[in-house]
């Protein structure tokens, strides 16, 4: 009896695959648009330094600045300042120099 109800589930899930169309593609596909996703993690606190999940990025990034950030869209992407006012290269090019902005209130060394 096991082996006629396994029989019957997988030719149901046969018949189903077979059965199901591919999703219709356009000739001509649309460009930009918003991405919408869900991150179904919630972090057990909002200390950045203190959780081991990826879930605290997403609600706690917009409230930290980082010393540089990218604008523009993958084409035209350029680093700006964000934190630093700005910076300079040794003349090897091995030392980065980043001139912090006196008003970001955070001690360097």
């Amino acid at each position: 009896m096991r082996g006629i109800s396994l029989t019957l589930v997988l030719a149901g899930l046969g018949a189903s695959v077979l059965g199901a169309e591919a999703p219709a593609q356009s000739a001509d596909p649309k460009r930009g648009g918003v991405l919408n996703f869900a991150v179904v993690a919630e972090p057990p606190n909002y200390d950045c330094h203190a959780n081991t999940t990826f879930g605290v990025l997403h609600p706690v990034g917009p409230h930290y600045s980082t010393l540089l950030k990218y604008t523009g869209d993958w084409k035209s992407m350029r680093i700006e300042p964000d934190v630093v006012s700005s910076w300079s290269a040794s003349p090897d090019g091995l030392t980065s120099y980043l001139h912090v902005q006196a008003a970001a209130g955070c001690e360097v060394s």
